[in-house]
């Protein structure tokens, strides 16, 4: 079920609007459906009987939902399309919806299960307009006459100008339309009514104890086993995590910047603070230089002659992240970077507004540099990899990258390592050389990169 009403909850928060009749035209044969902007919502829902089209071919898109549609559509949710549309229509419960009225079976169906009731008049006046509300993990909670003040909500994430909402079956939806507040990036609350797009920062929400994963527990609440994690770096940058690279040790509570519990009571997504460092991207900074373009302009007020160059281009620093298997990370032109050509570092990175090439720099973190490292530092627990140096032990990530210099002079002058894993690479560092340098993240202190010197 929930499936289903994530995909009506597409189409109701997308400002898709359902359409519901006593004709059964397949979404194949739908005349308009290049009008459907959602057109897997309404394609699986068409399919399994939920909507269909009119009987003239058409499916009107833009035709608002009714309260004797809405009636069907939940009844169809509860008792399978084939049982709903089988229900006796010879009788109704009130004045205005006459036997034989298409939808009169499912409204009377809702009054005697207290699902939808009428108006205090008597009435239920199945013409009128709704929309139906919707849990955040896509249960329908109830109907309201659509208004300003009417919207459903969900949360995703945005990036650059697009967004997209998580579904409840764990997929995503990528949703059509700018929103109103493009200021934000990473995780928002999503909001729709039938005119607007809107997101919200995601709020805080003080966790009731420390999450503990083996146990799927945070405090004494259930965890699901397919919740989304996501960590939260500065600058409110986030990039989702697995739960299977969480630390074995109990998160505390301090740790977790926020959660929601789905309609069920169980816990269906968290937001770490700073816990592993998993959220950035590892590799090297390196610098490069582009010419900007020549400003022209006209010189002599006469548009009969050619403009000329009032301001030659200019040289202007350019960056990208380079790390394994020769895989580089571009970053769009205005992207600054305070550090040096060279640097070992972490970064997450956004989709810039509109169609420009490259990436934007969300967050960026700097890794400890630690020296004159041995391959015998190494060794093999039963959760993983750790070296000891120093006095300090540290585990290595299970994504680690690894490098060597290619006998250049420049920082930069470096080669990838390709193994397949992170554990491939870290046996094939060790046999290149005895003497190795390991780049530590400061936040969840695992080793991200090892060099061969």
């Amino acid at each position: 079920m929930k499936k289903f009403l994530s995909l009506v909850l597409a189409l109701i928060m997308t400002m898709s609007l359902v359409t519901i009749s006593a004709g059964a035209t397949e979404y194949k044969d739908l005349t308009d459906k290049d009008e459907i902007q959602y057109e897997e919502a309404v394609a699986v829902l068409n399919r399994i009987g939920i909507i269909t089209g009119y009987d003239d071919g058409t499916f009107r898109p833009e035709t608002e939902l009714t309260r004797g549609a809405a009636a069907k559509i939940i009844v169809s949710l509860m008792i399978g399309p084939e049982a709903a549309s089988a229900l006796p229509n010879t009788y109704s419960p009130y004045p205005d919806v006459p036997a034989g009225y298409t939808f009169a079976g499912v409204i009377s169906f809702c009054k005697t299960s207290n699902i939808i009731s009428g108006y205090s008049d008597g009435t239920f006046k199945p013409g009128d307009s709704v929309v139906l509300l919707l849990t955040a993990d896509g249960k329908v909670a109830g109907m309201a006459s659509p208004n300003s003040k009417v919207r459903s909500n969900a949360v995703g994430e945005i990036s650059g100008d697009s967004v997209k909402i998580f579904r409840p079956d764990g997929g995503t939806l990528d949703l059509k339309g700018t929103p109103s507040n493009t200021g934000l990036t990473g995780l928002v609350t999503v909001s729709a009514n039938k005119t607007n797009l809107s997101v919200s920062r995601l709020s805080s929400s003080r966790a009731p104890g420390d999450y503990q994963v083996s146990d799927a527990k945070l405090g004494d609440l259930r965890v699901a086993s397919d919740v989304r994690v996501y960590e939260r770096a500065n600058n409110n940058a986030m990039a989702e995590v697995k739960v299977d690279e969480l630390p074995a040790a109990p998160i505390p509570a301090d740790k977790i910047a926020a959660y929601r519990q789905n309609s069920s009571g169980i816990v269906d997504f968290i937001v770490l603070e700073a816990v592993t460092g998993n959220a950035y991207e590892y590799g090297m900074m390196v610098s490069g230089t582009v010419m900007t373009d020549d400003q022209y302009g006209d010189h002599d007020n006469n548009p009969d002659t050619p403009d000329v160059i009032i301001k030659p281009g200019e040289p202007k620093t350019i960056w990208k992240l380079l790390h394994g298997n020769g895989k580089e990370l571009k970053f769009v032109d205005s992207v600054g970077y305070s550090g040096k050509s060279g640097d070992m570092v972490g970064v997450i990175a956004g989709n810039p507004k509109g169609d420009g090439e490259g990436k934007t720099l969300a967050a960026v973190i700097k890794l400890t540099e630690v020296k004159n490292v041995k391959s015998s530092d190494f060794f093999t627990s039963q959760d993983g990899q750790y070296v000891t140096t120093g006095g300090q032990t540290y585990r290595v990530a299970s994504d680690v990258e690894c490098c060597h210099s290619d006998g250049g002079s420049r920082p930069t002058s470096v080669s990838w390592l390709t193994g397949e894993t992170g554990a491939d690479r870290l046996n094939a560092i060790r046999a290149y050389s005895d003497d190795l340098t390991i780049y530590v993240d400061p936040v969840g202190r695992q080793v991200r990169i090892i060099k061969a010197n």
